[in-house]
C-alpha cells in the first residue's frame, strides 16, 4: 500500500520526491518509498540525508519506514557509509508485500548493522518504530494504531 493511500497520509510533515523516490516526513520518523527501479546508493542518498538533518539534526532519535512498494537495487557495500551518515536513526523497519521482497530484506541484513525489522503493513512498522523511539526517550511520535485496523 503507497503512504498517500493509508491513514498516514493526512499526517505527512513535509515530504520530497527525488529521483531515488519518495520520502515522507512524520515528526520522528520517514517513511521512503523508492521509485521502481532506482539505484540506492550513498550518492543518491545525499540530498535525504541534508533533508533529514534540517528536521531531525543530528541528535534527535528518529526512524525510518522504508514501503517497498517498487522493486529496485541497493548497493549493499554503501550500507555502513550511510549508517554513519544517519548517526541518530534508532531502527529502520522494512514492510514489504511479497515474498522476493522479503528475501531481498533478509539479504540486506547482512550489511546493515542498525536494527531492522520486517514487516506486512505500515501501521504494524509504526508501532514498532514507536516502540523503539519509546525506549530511547523519544515520545513525540504520532501512533496510529488505534485509528485503522487495516493498515
Amino acid at each position: 500500500m503507497y503512504l498517500q493511500d493509508s491513514i498516514f497520509a493526512k499526517h505527512v510533515v513535509t515530504s520530497y520526491s527525488f529521483a531515488v523516490g519518495n520520502f515522507y516526513y512524520f515528526n520522528n520518523f520517514i517513511v521512503v518509498e523508492y521509485a521502481e527501479g532506482a539505484t540506492v546508493s550513498f550518492e543518491s542518498l545525499k540530498e535525504i540525508i541534508t533533508t533529514k538533518e534540517s528536521h531531525f539534526g543530528n541528535t534527535t532519535p528518529f526512524g525510518l519506514i522504508v514501503n517497498k512498494v517498487n522493486t529496485y537495487a541497493i548497493i549493499p557495500t554503501d550500507a555502513n557509509l550511510i549508517e554513519s551518515q544517519l548517526t541518530n536513526l534508532i531502527a529502520t523497519a522494512v514492510v514489504t508485500y511479497n515474498d522476493t521482497a522479503k528475501l531481498n530484506f533478509e539479504l540486506e541484513n547482512y550489511f546493515f548493522s542498525i536494527n531492522r525489522k520486517h514487516f506486512n503493513t505500515l501501521n504494524k512498522a509504526q508501532i514498532w518504530i514507536k516502540e523503539q523511539l519509546d525506549v530511547v526517550g523519544n515520545k513525540n511520535i504520532l501512533d496510529f494504531s488505534s485509528n485503522n485496523k487495516r493498515l
